[in-house]
């Protein structure tokens, strides 16, 4: 039986089918190299540390560090130091030896304590990150 609303339906699936298929002629025009939506990949990572599990979204673009967040299951004091390493990796290349030098620098200057999680830990999640991700275009 047909009702208010089995007519809005009915028209909606029209008018969603008619966006679909003219959606399907733009993407045709095109070949699939010449769309580029996203240049860069995320990975992640996790390490588990004597004290905590460490984890990480990185994104990587052109074997840079573009993004990194890092969450998980340890202490760091103070607790904004952490928003303050994720900013200092940004921009790092990401390969094991620039990731830790990063990281220990990172130490050094802010006397960061993070009881039970060295700079080595958070060097292998987020290089498990990296390497967990395909190579960038």
């Amino acid at each position: 039986m047909w009702n208010k609303e089995n007519i809005a339906l009915s028209h909606f699936i029209k008018k969603g089918m008619r966006f679909i298929s003219i959606l399907k002629k733009i993407i045709e025009q095109y070949d699939s190299s010449s769309i580029v939506l996203e240049e860069y990949v995320v990975g992640e990572g996790s390490y588990k540390a004597a004290k905590g599990l460490i984890r990480v979204n990185v994104k990587v673009e052109t074997d840079k560090i573009r993004k990194v967040v890092i969450s998980g299951d340890f202490f760091m004091y103070p607790e904004d130091g952490l928003w303050e390493l994720e900013k200092l990796l940004v921009g790092s290349k990401a390969d094991r030896a620039a990731v830790l030098s990063k990281i220990k620098v990172f130490y050094e200057k802010t006397k960061i304590l993070t009881p039970g999680v060295i700079p080595e830990d958070f060097t292998e999640a987020i290089m498990r990150g990296v390497e967990g991700t395909p190579p960038s275009p």
